[in-house]
C-alpha cells in the first residue's frame, strides 16, 4: 500500500502542468499590488517556482498583471505622500530622500569639497600666474605690478567674452 502512494505521488508531480487561467492572472495581480515577493505569490498561487517565472515568459497577460499590481499600488502610495508632503516636513524629507535622491549628509560634504576644490584650483593659477609673471619679468626686464595689472585687464576681458 505504501509504495502504492509513493507512485501516485511521482504521477501528481509528473502529470499534466498547470494551467495559467484569467483567474490566477487575477490573483496575482492582487497579491503582486500587496507588494508580495515573487516566490510568496507562487506559494500563495500553490504553483512552482519554475511555473511562475514560466508564465511570466510564455505569458505576456500574467507578466503584465504583476507589473500592474505592483503600478497600481506604487501609485496610491506615491500620491498619499506627496499629498501629505504638503503640510507634514518630515514627510516632505523622507519622500525626498528615498525617492527624489536627496542625500543630506551628503550634500553637504559634497558643498565642502566642492569649495576646497576651486580654492585649491585658484590658488594653483595664482601660484602658476606668479611664477610665469616673475619669469617673464625677469626675463624682458619688466615692472612686476605693472605685468600683472595689464595681464589682470586681459583676463578680464577674456572672461567677459565666454
Amino acid at each position: 500500500m505504501a509504495l502504492k502512494n509513493k507512485k501516485e505521488k511521482v504521477k501528481e508531480k509528473t502529470g499534466a502542468k498547470p494551467k495559467c487561467t484569467p483567474e490566477l492572472i487575477k490573483r496575482a495581480e492582487e497579491l503582486s499590488g500587496l507588494m508580495m515577493l515573487d516566490y510568496q505569490i507562487w506559494e500563495s498561487l500553490d504553483i512552482s517556482k519554475d511555473a511562475f517565472y514560466r508564465y511570466q515568459k510564455e505569458n505576456s497577460n500574467f507578466y503584465d498583471a504583476l507589473r500592474k499590481g505592483r503600478a497600481k499600488t506604487l501609485e496610491t502610495v506615491t500620491n498619499s505622500a506627496i499629498m501629505r508632503c504638503k503640510d507634514d516636513p518630515v514627510m516632505m524629507m523622507f519622500f525626498l530622500k528615498n525617492k527624489g535622491a536627496w542625500l543630506e549628509k551628503n550634500q553637504e560634504r559634497n558643498l565642502e569639497i566642492k569649495q576646497k576644490e576651486y580654492e585649491l584650483k585658484e590658488k594653483l593659477f595664482q601660484l602658476s600666474t606668479e611664477k610665469f609673471v616673475n619669469e617673464l619679468c625677469e626675463k624682458h626686464n619688466l615692472d612686476k605690478k605693472e605685468t600683472l595689472e595689464t595681464l589682470n585687464k586681459h583676463l578680464d576681458a577674456y572672461a567677459t567674452c565666454k
